[in-house]
């Protein structure tokens, strides 16, 4: 919905730059975006529930299989009681840190792709009101490429990273293009530039990886504010590497956006064989008191993952790659 809001918003900033009496338009965009923002955030804080077991849209059943497939993949649900020593877990977790820089690897090419696209693209000859409608293609690639890569992890098992290494692939060759391209090679530099919203294929996947690799509900909520603070990290550094005295090229930019790409890239690689060689070792030592988990020992790793056990602990858990 991100990128049906960016065509949305497109379309809207269009028609507000073409309003000439009172205020300024950078103010009315503010005004209407940020109005409608606060009554749906009203909206959603008041019927959006927190669990299963209070969602008002499912039934007795539903509530219980809602429980059951979080029990499955060995996750207990929400409770109240902060765990101090699954903070510290969280702290010496190599993938924590991992998905930390990775979100700051992949927000500093974001400013490409929200507050200075206005700007490279006046930078690429085309006037104010036309960079409004220009950002839309890059939008739908967004959304077709998250689309794309939902549908691949969801049908295909154990693909995730490889859906995020793609992804990051063919943001850095954007990354190079937007770099090595001249200035008046313009409509292949846009192009380079739409397609850098396959960035986002890497970052949803990213979250995806708290959800289903980090168990414990503390930990869980910690590793997710962890990756959250290296978003906003990123997002200050991006916006720095647009230098005035640059415009309206900003090479300074440009080469910031390909190593931020590059860099997720290879964190991804590191997440991918850190995750893999767990779940090797884990087979291993299953393997030494039979060939797979047991029924018995199946029980037993659901049971607690049920009870708010971490994913290091509970040796029955297995990282979804």
């Amino acid at each position: 919905m991100n990128g049906v809001a960016g065509i949305i918003g497109g379309l809207l900033g269009y028609a507000i730059g073409h309003i000439t009496a009172g205020m300024q338009q950078w103010m009315y965009v503010f005004l209407i975006f940020g109005s409608i923002s606060i009554c749906w955030a009203v909206l959603f804080l008041i019927f959006m529930p927190d669990l299963p077991s209070s969602a008002r849209f499912l039934n007795q059943r539903e509530k219980v299989v809602a429980v059951e497939r979080v029990a499955i993949n060995r996750q207990g649900v929400k409770n109240s009681t902060f765990k101090q020593y699954q903070m510290w877990q969280a702290l010496k977790d190599p993938k924590t840190w991992i998905l930390f820089f990775m979100a700051i690897a992949a927000q500093i090419p974001n400013a490409a792709q929200s507050s200075f696209t206005s700007l490279i693209l006046e930078g690429f000859g085309f006037d104010a009101i036309q960079t409004q409608y220009m950002q839309i293609p890059g939008n739908i690639v967004q959304i077709l490429s998250l689309l794309a890569s939902g549908f691949i992890s969801s049908r295909y098992p154990n693909m995730r990273c490889v859906v995020m290494l793609v992804g990051n692939l063919i943001c850095v060759g954007c990354g190079g293009a937007l770099v090595g391209l001249s200035t008046d090679q313009k409509w292949g530099r846009l192009v380079a530039l739409w397609l850098c919203s396959f960035q986002s294929v890497g970052f949803a996947m990213s979250l995806t990886m708290v959800s289903s690799n980090v168990a414990g509900y503390t930990k869980k909520q910690f590793t997710g504010a962890v990756l959250f603070v290296g978003y906003c990290v990123g997002n200050v550094i991006g916006p720095q590497t647009f230098r005035e005295k640059e415009a309206p090229q900003y090479p300074s930019a440009y080469i910031a956006i390909l190593v931020g790409y590059s860099v997720k890239t290879a964190l991804v690689v590191v997440l991918y064989l850190y995750m893999w060689t767990a779940n090797r070792n884990r087979d291993r030592e299953t393997a030494i008191s039979g060939s797979h988990l047991t029924a018995e020992q199946e029980k037993e790793a659901i049971e607690m993952g049920m009870q708010d056990v971490t994913e290091l602990d509970n040796k029955g858990f297995r990282y979804v790659l």
